[in-house]
């Protein structure tokens, strides 16, 4: 779907993609936006007009996703044990609209929770 690739949020003045609706300045200033509410982050625009954001937070990192210039929250929002899995996953979602791919460990819009096995199986199960 996106050839898109993730941008270190510090990046001053990247190359986004082709976006409907949307000039160079109003990503500009969203991005400028990202970088002061996340400046550990690691963003991707897609054309679709969604973004994937990798930052840090207390203790663990999270994949979220949004809509571009929606300056009041995200749609959805991912929990990893590490910054690598959570890069991994940035990488590998060329599809926002559908679910995050990855190793991802706990999903707090739905409750799912997953444990992963060393062989990379693992259990999901809800909990709230």
């Amino acid at each position: 779907m996106s050839d898109s690739k993730p941008i270190s949020i510090k990046t001053p003045n990247p190359e986004f993609p082709e976006i409907d609706g949307f000039s160079k300045e109003e990503l500009q200033h969203f991005h400028e936006f990202m970088f002061k509410n996340y400046p550990d982050g690691t963003i991707r625009y897609f054309p679709s007009g969604h973004y994937t954001l990798c930052h840090s937070l207390i203790y663990h990192w999270t994949v979220k996703r949004g809509a571009i210039c929606d300056y009041n929250g995200y749609d959805d929002r991912y929990c990893f044990a590490t910054e690598q899995l959570a890069l991994e996953a940035i990488n590998a979602w060329n599809d926002p609209t559908q679910e995050c791919p990855g190793h991802w460990r706990r999903h707090p819009k739905t409750g799912r929770r997953r444990e992963w096995n060393r062989d990379g199986t693992f259990l999901e199960y809800v909990m709230f």
